[in-house]
C-alpha cells in the first residue's frame, strides 16, 4: 500500500463458504401445520403515470398479487428478494443485486393447492449462525415479514436481541447503539427489541455478527459465526420458531440418513474442515397422517480433517416421505457449486437406515447460438403431496459466484408429483480475455457485476479491444509496483488471504502507477487451499466505503488461469488480448429446461435459434437512468417458482430478447420496471413458433383502460388462469350493487403490455347520475373510492380530475359475466360470490409511433393511431364518433386532426407540428368519442409525448 496510505477495516467477504449449506431450507421451515395464507403486501410506491398529468390522480393498488403486483422484502442481512405475484397464489422470485449480498439465496415455499401458505428466504450468510442456535431459524420468514412489515423501501425489520451476563437497562441501551440504524422499542429482562430502517440492515447485521473492523479482516469461513457484544441470541420481535413434531398418540419411528461426499477437495466451512456443507435436510410427508415434515433430531459428523459424512436423525409416523438436500461444496474454478441430493420417494413403515452419496453431482451447462454468460440463474425442485399440497425449493445465483449441481435420481414417483427445473438469464460476456503470446490460452475473467450503471455498483471497465503486456506485481505496494514497471500494462496482484475484496489502496497504487488495469490472483498464497471466490467486489460498494472509488478497471480470474499465468511469466513476457462488451447486451436469452418425475442423468443444455421466440424490444427513454426486467415462468402444476433479471439497464435501447426453449403449457411473466419509481409493463405470454415480434415497452402516451384478454394464456394452461386465478382484475367494474373504478394504463403500441392496476385518488373522483346527483363515494381497502348503486339500470357520469370523463349504463349484474380471464373485486379480496360483469365504459388507446426518445419531429406531420376498446368480451355498441385535437402549447390552445377510420376499427388521426422553438416541447391531446347507446368518453392527456428538431 502508499505510505501513510488509510486503512480499510474490510467487510465481511462476500463470497464466504460460511454456510452449513447453500440452501438449508428446512432450517427454516415453518412450523408444520401453520398454513397461514400469504398476506396481501404493502403497494408498491406511487407511480408517475407516465407525462400523461395522470400521476397526482392515480393509487396504485396493493395487491395480493393477482395482477402482476411486484414487491420487494429487505431480509435482516441486508439482502433482498423481490416477489411477483401473479394468478391467485402464484409467485415467482428474484433477487435483487445489492451491495454485500449473499452469492446464493434459499427460498422455500409450500401451498394448500390452492395458494402459497409460507415463504422463507435464507442468504447463505446466515446459515451457521441458524445451525448454531445464535439466530433464530424464522429470522428470514418472508410471509411473516410481508404480513407485519413494510415491504417496501420504507420497511422497518423488527429484531429482538438477547446479551448474556444479565445487563441493565442502560447497559441494554449501549449496546444497542453499536448497531446501525437500530432504534429501542423496549426492554426487558436481558432482552433488547429493536427496529432497523431497511437501508441500514446490513451494517446492522455486519455489526450484530462482528464482521466490523479488524475481525473484518479475516475471511468469515475462516472463524465460527457468533454474534458480536456479548449477544447470545436474535429473532424477529414476536416470531419464533418451534420445532414441528408428530402427535402424541401417533406411533414413531427412527430415521437414520448418512450423506457421504468424498469426490469435493476440503474448504473451511464454519471454521471446520469439510468436503461439503450438509444442511438439515427435512422429511417432506408425501402420503400419510402426521406433519407435513420433520426436522433432524440430531445431526453429527462422523468423521473429521476433513468431514466428509454427516448423520441425521428423524422421529416420523408411517407414511411415504421425500428428502433432499442442498449443500454446497468448492472447487478450483473459484466458485461456490450448490448442490442438490434427492430422494424423492421412500416409504418409513419401521426403524429405517439410508446411506446417501453426495458423488457423482452433474454440472448444468447451456449452449446458446451466441457467446453467452449467465447474468441470473435459479433451480427449483417441487414435490406434490398425495392430498395436493406442495413444498417447492429454490435457489437463486448472482453474476458469476454460484454453478449448480444435481444428483441424477432413479426412484420412481408413484405418489403425488416431483419436478426439478433450471432457470437462466444469459447475455453477452461482460469481458474476455486470452492469452496471445507466449501461446494461445483461453482465460476466465470475471467483472464485479456484468453492468455497473448504478452509483452504488459502479465499477471501471475496460475500454474496446487491446492487446496489453501482463506484469506480475505482488500484492499492489507502491514497491511491488515500482519493480514491476506496470506503465501501460495490465498488472496482475495477488489478493490477501482469501480477502475476495478489491482493496482501493491497492487499485490507486496500480492506477498511480500508470497500469491500464488489474488482473487479480486469487490463489491464496498464506494459506494453500483457501483461494477468493469469484467475483471479486470493490471495497466501494460496501457501507461507509462510498467515496474510495479508484477509476481503472479490473477483473479476477480463476485459479487454474492464475497457475497457467504465473507458469507463463516464470519463463518470460505474456502479452494479453481483452475486450469489453461495450455495456448493455444487444440480446438475452430467457431459458427454462424442466424434467418431471426426477432429476435427468444428463444436465446439458443448448438451445438453436429454432426452439427460441425472438422478441424485439425497444425500450423507451424513461424518467429513471435505468430499468430492470424480470422475468417468472409456470408449468400448469407449479405455484412457486425462480426468476431471473436483469438489473440496472440504461434507456433508451434495444434488445433483443429469446425466449425458449418454446414449451406449449409453459406461461412467462415478463416485468419491466423503472428503476426505483413504480413505471411498470408486465406481460403475460406463452410463445409458440412464429411468435418473432417487436414490442415498444414505456412508450407514451399510456391512457386509462382495461387488460386485454390473453386466450393463449388460458388455452396453454386450461382451468389453471381463471376466477380468483386470473391474471388480470376487471376494469370498471360492477359486483353486486358495487362499481368498482379501478384502472390500467395501456398503450397502442404494445396493447398486451399493461401498467396497473390502479384505484384514483378520492378527492379527483365523482360520480353523477344522469340527473345530475352526486353518488357518495364508499371506501375499498381503506382508500380508494367505489360506488354503491341501486339495482335498476341507470346512466352515470364518471369523471377524474378536469380532463377525464365516461358517461355509462350500469345495472346489478345477474349472472357472473366478468370478462375473460380477469377476477372481479370483491371476490379476490372478500370472497364474494355475487354476480360480476364489465360496465360498458369506452376506452381509447393511442400509438404515437414515437422514437426512442418518446418524441415525434418538429416541424412535421405525423399520425396518431386510436383504438377504441371495451373490457367486455363482446363489444357491447359500436364508435360513432371520435374527434381529436392537439395542442403544442400545454393545451392554451387546440388543433382538430383529421380522423380517418380504418377497416380494422381502429382510426388514424392526421396532425401537424410547427417549428420546434414555437412550441412548449410536448404535444398534448385531447379526444371525445361516442357509441351507440350513447356512452361517451372524453379525455386530456397533458404532454403526453414529446418533440423534437428534425433530424
Amino acid at each position: 500500500m502508499k505510505e501513510n496510505a488509510t486503512v480499510h477495516p474490510k467487510p465481511a467477504r462476500r463470497r464466504a463458504l460460511l454456510a452449513g449449506a447453500a440452501l438449508m431450507l428446512a432450517l427454516i421451515a415453518p412450523t408444520a401445520g401453520a398454513g397461514k395464507a400469504v398476506a396481501a403486501p404493502t403497494a408498491r410506491p406511487a407511480a408517475t403515470a407516465g407525462r400523461t398529468g395522470l400521476g397526482s390522480q392515480l393509487r396504485p393498488l396493493p395487491l395480493p398479487g393477482r395482477s402482476g403486483g411486484e414487491y420487494t422484502v429487505t431480509l435482516p442481512t441486508g439482502d433482498q428478494i423481490r416477489l411477483s405475484r401473479t394468478a391467485g397464489g402464484k409467485y415467482t422470485v428474484t433477487t435483487v443485486p445489492t451491495p454485500g449480498a449473499s452469492p446464493l439465496v434459499s427460498i422455500r415455499s409450500t401451498g394448500d393447492g390452492k395458494r402459497t401458505t409460507s415463504i422463507t428466504a435464507l442468504p447463505m450468510t446466515a446459515t451457521t449462525l441458524i445451525s448454531s442456535g445464535r439466530m433464530d431459524r424464522q429470522m428470514f420468514d418472508v410471509t411473516w415479514l410481508m404480513a407485519h412489515g413494510d415491504a417496501g423501501p420504507n420497511a422497518k425489520l423488527p429484531v429482538t436481541v438477547r446479551y448474556g451476563g444479565r445487563p441493565s437497562v442502560a447497559e441494554l441501551t449501549a449496546k444497542a447503539a453499536t448497531l446501525p440504524g437500530a432504534k429501542v422499542v423496549a426492554t426487558k429482562g436481558d432482552t433488547v427489541s429493536l427496529t432497523v430502517p431497511a437501508r441500514h440492515a446490513s451494517a446492522f447485521w455486519a455489526a450484530l455478527t462482528g464482521r466490523t473492523g479488524k475481525a473484518a479482516d479475516k475471511p468469515a469461513w475462516a472463524v465460527k459465526a457468533d454474534l458480536a457484544g456479548g449477544a447470545v441470541k436474535a429473532w424477529l420481535t414476536g416470531h419464533q420458531s418451534t420445532q414441528a413434531s408428530a402427535s402424541a398418540d401417533v406411533p414413531t419411528h427412527h430415521v437414520t440418513i448418512t450423506e457421504k461426499k468424498t469426490d469435493a477437495p476440503p474448504f473451511l466451512c464454519n471454521a471446520t474442515l469439510v468436503t461439503f456443507c450438509g444442511g438439515l435436510p427435512a422429511l417432506e410427508l408425501v402420503s400419510g397422517v402426521g406433519a407435513d415434515f420433520f426436522l433432524p433430531t440430531g445431526v453429527a459428523c462422523l468423521d473429521a480433517d476433513p468431514c466428509d459424512t454427516l448423520r441425521f436423525t428423524y422421529d416420523v409416523p408411517t407414511g411415504i416421505y421425500s428428502w433432499e438436500d442442498f449443500g454446497s461444496f468448492y472447487v478450483k474454478d473459484n466458485q461456490i457449486h450448490s448442490m442438490e441430493i434427492a430422494r424423492p420417494q421412500f416409504t418409513v413403515a419401521a426403524d429405517t437406515t439410508m446411506t446417501v452419496s453426495a458423488n457423482g453431482c452433474v454440472p448444468v451447462s447451456i449452449g446458446t447460438p451466441r457467446p453467452a454468460d449467465v447474468y441470473s440463474s435459479g433451480f427449483e425442485s417441487e414435490r406434490d403431496t398425495a392430498d395436493g399440497s406442495w413444498e417447492s425449493s429454490v435457489g437463486l445465483a448472482g453474476y458469476g459466484a454460484v454453478r449448480f449441481e444435481a444428483q441424477p435420481t432413479t426412484t420412481p414417483i408413484t405418489v403425488g408429483t416431483f419436478h426439478y427445473s433450471t432457470v437462466w438469464e444469459l447475455g453477452r460476456p461482460p469481458v474476455t480475455m486470452s492469452v496471445s503470446a507466449p501461446r494461445p490460452y483461453a482465460l476466465h475473467p470475471t467483472y464485479p457485476e456484468y453492468a455497473n450503471t448504478l452509483p452504488t455498483r459502479w465499477f471501471a471497465r475496460f475500454k474496446g479491444r487491446s492487446r496489453l503486456p501482463l506484469v506480475a506485481a505482488g500484492y499492489g505496494t507502491t514497491d511491488d509496483l515500482a519493480q514491476a514497471d506496470v506503465r501501460g500494462k495490465l498488472a496482475f496482484i495477488r489478493l490477501h488471504w482469501g480477502d475476495g475484496t478489491a482493496d482501493p489502496d491497492v487499485l490507486q497504487n496500480a492506477l498511480d502507477a500508470g497500469a491500464t488495469g488489474v488482473v487479480f490472483d486469487p490463489i491464496d498464497y498464506e494459506a494453500p487451499g483457501f483461494d477468493s471466490p469469484l467475483p471479486v467486489d470493490p471495497l466501494w460498494w460496501w457501507p461507509g466505503h462510498e467515496t474510495t472509488k479508484v477509476d481503472i478497471p479490473f477483473v479476477a480470474i480463476t485459479s487454474a488461469d492464475a497457475k497457467e499465468l504465473n507458469g507463463l511469466l516464470a519463463k518470460g513476457p505474456v502479452s494479453v488480448d481483452l475486450a469489453d462488451g461495450g455495456g448493455t447486451t444487444p440480446y438475452l436469452y430467457n431459458l427454462r429446461f424442466n424434467a418431471e418425475e426426477k432429476i435427468p442423468g444428463s444436465l446439458r443444455y443448448s438451445v438453436t435459434d429454432r426452439r427460441l421466440t425472438a422478441i424485439t424490444t425497444d425500450i423507451h427513454d424513461n424518467p429513471e437512468p435505468d430499468i430492470n426486467l424480470y422475468l417468472g415462468s409456470w408449468l400448469p402444476d407449479e405455484g412457486f417458482t425462480a426468476g431471473v433479471t436483469y438489473e440496472d439497464m440504461p434507456t433508451p435501447a434495444r434488445v433483443v430478447q429469446y425466449f425458449g426453449p418454446i414449451a406449449p403449457d409453459l406461461v412467462w411473466l415478463r416485468q419491466t420496471q423503472s428503476g426505483d419509481t413504480a413505471d411498470y409493463r408486465n406481460g403475460i405470454d406463452v410463445f409458440t413458433r412464429g411468435d418473432a415480434r417487436t414490442e415498444q415497452v414505456f412508450d407514451e402516451p399510456r391512457a386509462p383502460g382495461a387488460a386485454l384478454p390473453l386466450p393463449d394464456v388460458l388455452a396453454a394452461q386450461p382451468g389453471k388462469w381463471t376466477g380468483i386465478n386470473a391474471p388480470a382484475a376487471c376494469s370498471f367494474c360492477r359486483q353486486g350493487d358495487t362499481f368498482y373504478p379501478f384502472t390500467y394504463l395501456t398503450v397502442g403500441s404494445s396493447p398486451l403490455l399493461r401498467d396497473g392496476p390502479y384505484g384514483f385518488d378520492p378527492s379527483a373522483t365523482h360520480l353523477y347520475r344522469e340527473d345530475g346527483t352526486e353518488v357518495p363515494q364508499s371506501r375499498f381497502l381503506g382508500g380508494y373510492p367505489v360506488y354503491k348503486l341501486p339495482p335498476e339500470k341507470a346512466r352515470y357520469r364518471f369523471t377524474v380530475g378536469s380532463g377525464l370523463s365516461w358517461t355509462f349504463t350500469s345495472s346489478r349484474p345477474t349472472s357472473g359475466a366478468q370478462p375473460m380471464g380477469t377476477g372481479c373485486w370483491a371476490t379476490i379480496y372478500l370472497g364474494s360470490t355475487d354476480p360480476c360483469a364489465a360496465d360498458p365504459l369506452l376506452f381509447l388507446r393511442y400509438d404515437a409511433s414515437t422514437d426512442l426518445d418518446n418524441a415525434v419531429t418538429a416541424p412535421a406531420g405525423h399520425m396518431l393511431r386510436i383504438t377504441p376498446y371495451y373490457q367486455a368480451d363482446t363489444a357491447p355498441a359500436r364508435v360513432t364518433s371520435l374527434k381529436i385535437w392537439t395542442s403544442t402549447d400545454g393545451g392554451t390552445t387546440w388543433k382538430q386532426a383529421i380522423v380517418h377510420a380504418d377497416p380494422d376499427g381502429g382510426y388514424t388521426a392526421m396532425y401537424t407540428v410547427p417549428l420546434l422553438s414555437a412550441t412548449d416541447g410536448h404535444v398534448s391531446i385531447k379526444a371525445q368519442a361516442t357509441d351507440s347507446t350513447g356512452g361517451t368518453v372524453s379525455e386530456i392527456l397533458p404532454d403526453a409525448y414529446a418533440l423534437t428538431g428534425t433530424r
